[in-house]
């Protein structure tokens, strides 16, 4: 059985994916450059700012308390609908809708600042 969250496995799958959309996305640049050597840098990537910035996200879901890291995970990981999540919980869709307003918020503000304490890359 596979332990690891929905998310990390999906974001591993886009990593996988990309990687291999690579070639197709250089045509691609290349494309829109024409004649520029520099198409290739386009695709270049800074591997540490790439890992903070995969990080981040998964350092603030473990902030918050872990009823709203079920909601989050009922409305963009799972098929469930937000009224079958409703019952569950015992409550209307609205507050929950709220609740996922406010929270998208949260992980927003907390993910710019973690991203703002990260070191700029040296040139």
């Amino acid at each position: 059985m596979d332990d690891r969250q929905p998310v990390e496995q999906g974001t591993e799958e886009f990593v996988r994916e990309l990687t291999n959309q690579q070639t197709a996305m250089l045509a691609y640049i290349r494309s829109l450059m024409p004649g520029n050597s520099s198409a290739r840098n386009v695709l270049l990537v800074d591997t540490d700012e790439l890992e903070e910035q995969h990080q981040a996200p998964h350092r603030c879901l473990q902030k918050l308390r872990p009823k709203d890291r079920a909601l989050l995970q009922c409305r963009y990981a799972s098929e469930d609908s937000l009224r079958d999540y409703a019952v569950i919980v015992r409550t209307s869709e609205g507050p929950l809708k709220s609740l996922l307003f406010n929270l998208r918020a949260v992980l927003r503000r907390c993910i710019e600042q973690q991203m703002k304490q990260t070191p700029a890359p040296i040139s």
